[in-house]
């Protein structure tokens, strides 16, 4: 077979060239202006026809080479691939994040990964695998912002009947519709419903519609609780009410003002009785709520392994008391990880109260919101004295004001924290850590330091290490006296990331010099460095 292919394949290259000669022959005489055999009749017929011909040997090339190409396909090695494996591989291909978690409060960014769509219109037989696979298209994004909306909707409609019944998540935005009904998006919306397993929803609207409601009449309060886990919910505007169904104890009517051109805006907006809700989102093991809650006596907070209680960029912090913080981190014993920066506020005969959570390996606080109340006294230890972990490592994020005066390493709350738990990893961010505090701090397992944005205070005169392995210093100006004073405090351990260092004059390069000066520093520029890679 492959000896006739090449025969064929060599007279028909041969006759090709010399095709091309007879034709490039009559071109140069008829341009040069000589004359050629025959009538010049019969010579524009016969090129008309001839050029006709060619056409159809276009179209017989093309064929052929499809299929050389079908037939050079089924010997490529990823066809060899049983269909598990390459279903495996689409799915490696399609995990990239989704273009609705890219908001920076003030533009939409789009970020589409086409490679799934791809995959499709590879060759038949990835096709086929990949529409057999309603998992594959679990991941459904939905917006009507412009001008990518029109695109998203019908993707996120094809999405939602490849999925079939096969549980999905759904990220959802209110862009373009806030002040809209839900018509342009009930065909996808609804059928999710029953097998909705995650939904993100970003409300940037600064008050709550009839579309807002709809969405989760529809999908919250009809999802299965068998199914549905995770939550997500994250507005970017401190609203004028945080609470869906209003605060505890409290009943807000909803309005009935027939003459109200924006009825939906009352308090209360979504109906919610309190029984439905904890009926149906009794399965949800990981809530994430942003500048909008649900109230904090809800058994929605029951069972958490991931809880994420947060405000938005820049605006104001929700209140919550320390007996109503205590109760939700009580109600779930098996958490994981707690991301938190409300304000919070203190109850008093509570001062000794700490709930266990044996399973805790991750905790992320930040005052910046709640310090923006010029009254506030909410201070990292605030949160930390409350919670007493197991013997898991931990990963802590202490995020805090530069005001200089706010509580951190001194704070007896903090101290008495890290010498009941177990902390690998202590990342401060955006503060003034004190070197001198940190001294008197307990930290017997601390392998990673992390001072992100920070102004370091309290350098001491001595040489005596800090002990930690590793001590990393990000998005920094600091001088070369204070550099030698790190390297005296973290020998061996001291890395750089992103950080000018000034020296006698000006910025120093991380050269070759420096690294003579400096042998034990690792200096990055500009990538992440792999110790910080991942981090929550």
């Amino acid at each position: 077979m492959m000896e006739q292919l090449r025969i064929v394949g060599d007279h028909l290259r041969t006759s090709i060239d010399n095709y091309l000669g007879v034709c490039s022959t009559i071109h140069d005489s008829l341009s040069s202006g000589k004359t050629l055999p025959g009538f010049p009749q019969e010579l524009s017929v016969g090129l008309e026809k001839e050029y006709a011909l060619m056409m159809s040997f276009e179209q017989k090339i093309q064929q052929a080479r499809i299929a050389i190409g079908h037939a050079r396909n089924s010997f490529t090695p990823i066809n060899k691939l049983p269909s598990e494996i390459l279903i495996r591989i689409f799915h490696l291909v399609s995990a990239d994040p989704c273009q609705l978690r890219f908001f920076d409060g003030s533009m939409f960014h789009l970020k589409h990964n086409p490679y799934l769509d791809w995959v499709t219109h590879v060759c038949s037989r990835w096709r086929v695998i990949a529409l057999a696979s309603p998992s594959l298209w679990a991941h459904i994004d939905l917006s009507l912002d412009l001008p990518w909306g029109r695109g998203i909707l019908d993707r996120a409609e094809t999405y939602a009947k490849r999925v079939d019944e096969t549980p999905c998540e759904l990220h959802l935005d209110d862009i373009g519709y806030a002040h809209s009904g839900s018509n342009n998006v009930s065909h996808v919306v609804g059928p999710l419903a029953s097998h909705l397993s995650a939904l993100e929803f970003v409300i940037t609207s600064p008050k709550l519609s009839l579309f807002h409601e709809y969405v989760f009449n529809t999908l919250v309060l009809n999802c299965n609780p068998e199914v549905f886990r995770r939550l997500c919910i994250r507005s970017n505007e401190s609203l004028l009410e945080p609470f869906f169904e209003g605060p505890d104890d409290f009943v807000w009517a909803r309005s009935q003002d027939q003459t109200d051109p924006n009825p939906g805006l009352a308090l209360n907006l979504l109906g919610f009785t309190k029984i439905p809700t904890d009926r149906q989102l009794t399965g949800i093991t990981t809530l994430h709520l942003q500048g909008v809650f649900f109230r904090w006596s809800s058994k929605l907070y029951h069972g958490l392994v991931d809880l994420r209680l947060t405000s938005p960029p820049n605006e104001d912090a929700t209140f919550i008391d320390q007996s109503a913080m205590i109760q939700i981190l009580s109600a779930s014993p098996g958490l994981k990880i707690l991301h938190f920066s409300l304000n919070l506020t203190m109850t008093e005969g509570l001062e000794n109260e700490r709930v266990p959570l044996q399973d805790l390996e991750v905790v992320h606080i930040s005052t910046m919101s709640a310090r923006e109340d010029p009254h506030s006294t909410f201070h990292v230890g605030s949160l930390l004295r409350l919670i007493s972990p197991g013997s898991k490592p931990l990963e802590l994020t202490l995020q805090t004001t530069t005001d200089s005066d706010e509580p951190m390493f001194d704070s007896n709350d903090t101290r008495e924290f890290f010498a009941r738990s177990r902390v690998e990893k202590l990342r401060v961010n955006n503060g003034c850590p004190s070197i001198d505090c940190l001294r008197l701090c307990h930290l017997p397992d601390l392998k990673i330091l992390w001072f992100d944005s920070c102004d370091i205070q309290h350098f001491v005169d001595s040489e005596a290490a800090l002990g930690f392995p590793t001590w990393i210093v990000q998005g920094a100006i600091i001088s070369i006296f204070k550099l030698r004073w790190m390297v005296q405090l973290c020998p061996t351990g001291l890395v750089l990331s992103q950080v000018s260092v000034i020296g006698d004059y000006g910025k120093m390069e991380f050269d070759h010099k420096f690294r003579e000066a400096f042998p034990t520093v690792r200096a990055f520029e500009g990538d992440v460095d792999p110790h910080i890679a991942g981090w929550d």
